[in-house]
């Protein structure tokens, strides 16, 4: 019997809390796969760049739910910001 490690494998927090860009949540979404890491709970916290529920926050997290399901990870969202 095969263990499949990533449906058993860690969620945590993905905290958003700078400048995000495309490029960086794609290397840190292959650095979770990397790592055998089940996915992430996306929230943003203080020190967002981007505006919470802005258009250009839903660019974003639209890109990570793309990525992340390419990866075969998975992607929950937090729903709250401070």
């Amino acid at each position: 019997m095969k263990i499949n490690e990533n449906k058993f494998g860690p969620v945590p927090f993905w905290f958003w809390n700078g400048d995000q860009q495309e490029e960086e949540i794609t290397r840190q979404l292959d650095l979770a796969k990397q790592g055998g890491w089940r996915g992430f709970a996306l929230h943003a916290r203080d020190g967002n760049k981007t505006p919470y529920l802005s258009e250009r926050w839903f660019q974003l997290v639209r890109h990570a739910c793309i990525e992340a399901q390419k990866r075969g990870l998975e992607l929950w969202l937090y729903d709250e910001e401070g």
